[in-house]
């Protein structure tokens, strides 16, 4: 989850910061593509770290079902 809040932090910041800090028309994909990702990872694992502490069992099938995909 960490590491998906930082890639996300990343994105935003390249997303944000270029220019003086406006939000650009004329975006990379690679920085969009970098949000997503980072979106996903914190998803996945704070359903990971949910699954866990509260031992359900589906929760958990999910989170390895979806990393497995």
């Amino acid at each position: 989850m960490l590491s998906g809040c930082i890639i996300l932090g990343v994105g935003i910041y390249l997303k944000v910061s270029k220019d003086g800090n406006q939000i650009t028309n004329e975006s990379l994909p690679g920085i969009d593509l970098m949000i997503a990702i980072g979106v996903i990872i914190m998803v996945l694992g704070f359903l990971g770290c949910c699954g866990a502490i509260r031992e359900n069992r589906c929760m958990l099938l999910l989170v390895s079902i979806i990393i497995l995909i």
